[in-house]
């Protein structure tokens, strides 16, 4: 074995805390998953499940706190619309690992753990669009898209980055507690499921190219003519939902049963739930958001022309019964973010404020909640605030007067009294508010990303649609399982259209010139880790240009370009991809 499938090894072991596997079934399993270490370790989690029960719930990492966002910080002693499980069988929990995959190796490299957690911090945060975690390390200073899902170097290049979930499947006893039968399945005949799927995909087509119009100019007047061309998608979805609910897999995985499908698929609209909601669990909060994404095919623009009549204000008041975040709140059971998280108060951030603060010799923060109550956070707070409500007045063109309506004025930050909330009853009265209820501490900026906003109303659903008839018309080689863990997210909508952009956007890039050389590298790593120990650059990439070359010219491999035609890799191009592992051709 080559020594970077050896350290491929030891982050298996580590990840998955499996140390009495031989090494021989993890290099299988590690090989099966063409080296990819997040899909061995699903694969890994996937067979366990079905096998034994529970797979080891334990982690290097301990799970993370529910985002700011979440309404379950306030909520969380409601009672649960679905029926709670016994004492006996707990609900899974998750466990989360950040990792960065080499442009050329495909290897899978971890983060430490401190980058881990200020990485897992921005993809829950209210705005994940806006994070971007410095990252410093022997090989140089680094930055981080949690948006993108990249790590830049400074100097034009990235590679990318990955968030692998490793949910703990729950053990059931199906003798004493037999599954209700699943609703009858409403999945077409086999000879018409393809016509299905492209008929879908011309109407997804069509509503994307809608959706990206009022993208490029969100202060234009919203408008929207897909309504009557929903019927195809409609029933993509409804297969789709059938299809996961039937899955035992899917069940084991993230703790679930039919019967809470069967009481479910009779409701129209999903009951009122909360990211990260421990009374509900991840099967459910994901059977919950393809329904919310489902209904979304057919009420996103209204509830979109709602937001955008009042500005997208995030104070409810402002919006009429049946409009706006209470439609929302109706038809998907959740509500899309329309504040800014623009500082959090915790251990990462408290951590980096001392820091500086000792450097200049000035006393450090005894704790967060001396931090989160002193003037320099709150200072911090509106200096951080003040460029993204600038932005928004400026994009919509709002005069003093529209802003004092709208809470959107720029505040003075030596003047400014930050005002509290704790629910989502006095949120929104203020341009910048502090939000403070459990462990959360968090400051707010009232105005939102409303690319986030367009693409969770109106791009979302149209993307699950997309890749899920892509998967079942074998355009793609990713599977319904990775679908299902991948691409539906179970927190806050603008998670779920952040896990869709991504997902779309890796099955849009299959196959491509790019994809196919990175394919060839991953699948011959002993060759390439031998070039890639050669002590020169300049020798490195001729070396790697000929390998390349060769496997192209043995299997005959084509890529398709940008426009979508599809052409013979070139040794030219083998160059260019050689020279910057990120060229797109």
């Amino acid at each position: 074995m080559s020594v970077c499938i050896g350290e491929l090894r030891k982050d298996f072991v580590s990840i998955t805390a499996c140390r009495n596997l031989p090494d021989q079934e993890i290099d299988r399993i590690l090989r099966e998953a063409r080296f990819d270490l997040g899909m061995a370790i699903n694969r890994f989690y996937s067979k366990t499940a079905s096998a034994f029960g529970n797979p080891p719930a334990k982690s290097r990492r301990p799970p993370q706190p529910a985002g700011p966002f979440s309404p379950a910080s306030s909520s969380s002693s409601s009672a649960s619309p679905f029926p709670s499980a016994s004492a006996s069988s707990p609900l899974p929990r998750e466990a989360v690992s950040w990792c960065s995959v080499d442009p050329k190796s495909r290897r899978v490299i971890p983060y430490p753990d401190n980058v881990q957690d200020l990485l897992e911090a921005a993809y829950k945060s209210g705005d994940p669009r806006a994070a971007a975690v410095p990252y410093l390390c022997a090989h140089g200073q680094f930055t981080v898209c949690v948006a993108s899902m990249q790590q830049h170097n400074g100097k034009g290049g990235y590679r990318e980055v990955r968030r692998v979930t490793l949910p703990a499947a729950r053990r059931s006893n199906p003798i004493q507690n037999p599954p209700p039968s699943p609703p009858a399945s409403r999945s077409p005949p086999a000879g018409e499921s393809d016509d299905l799927y492209r008929q879908c995909l011309n109407t997804v087509q069509f509503a994307i190219e809608r959706a990206n119009r009022i993208r490029s100019n969100p202060t234009a007047p919203p408008t929207w003519d897909v309504e009557d061309r929903n019927t195809a998608v409609r029933r993509v979805f409804e297969e789709m939902l059938d299809v996961f609910a039937a899955d035992e897999q899917c069940q084991a995985k993230y703790g679930g049963s039919p019967g809470v499908w069967r009481q479910l698929s009779n409701c129209r609209n999903p009951p009122r739930y909360f990211a990260n909601d421990r009374n509900s669990g991840i099967y459910q909060r994901k059977l919950l958001s393809m329904m919310g994404l489902r209904n979304l095919v057919a009420d996103g623009f209204t509830v979109y022309s709602g937001l955008h009549a009042k500005r997208f204000a995030s104070n409810g008041a402002v919006y009429s019964p049946g409009t706006g975040v209470h439609l929302m709140e109706a038809v998907t059971g959740n509500v899309v973010d329309l504040d800014t998280v623009v500082l959090r108060v915790d251990k990462a951030t408290l951590s980096l404020v001392n820091a500086d603060r000792a450097r200049d010799g000035q006393p450090m923060f005894p704790s967060e909640e001396v931090f989160g109550g002193s003037w320099e956070a709150k200072a911090m707070a509106v200096n951080q605030a003040a460029p993204l409500l600038r932005c928004f007045n400026e994009m919509f063109s709002l005069s003093e007067t529209e802003q004092a309506q709208r809470r959107t004025w720029v505040p003075e930050s030596a003047s400014f009294q930050v005002p509290a909330a704790s629910s989502h009853t006095d949120r929104g009265n203020h341009p910048v508010w502090q939000y403070r209820k459990g462990h959360v501490n968090t400051f707010h900026a009232n105005v939102p990303c409303v690319d986030d906003v367009v693409g969770s109303l109106l791009l979302a659903p149209w993307y699950a649609a997309k890749a899920y008839c892509l998967i079942k018309l074998k355009r793609s080689e990713q599977s319904l399982d990775d679908f299902f863990e991948r691409g539906i997210d179970d927190t806050c909508f603008n998670a779920k259209w952040k896990s869709l952009d991504l997902y779309v956007s890796e099955l849009e890039q299959e196959g491509t010139v790019r994809k196919q050389l990175e394919k060839l590298v991953a699948d011959n790593q002993a060759e390439f880790n031998a070039i890639y120990d050669l002590d020169e650059e300049r020798h490195q990439q001729k070396a790697e240009v000929a390998a390349l070359h060769r496997l192209v010219m043995e299997q005959s491999l084509v890529g398709r370009l940008g426009d979508g035609s599809v052409v013979g890799i070139t040794r030219g191009m083998i160059e260019k991809w050689v020279e910057d592992p990120a060229t797109d051709f």
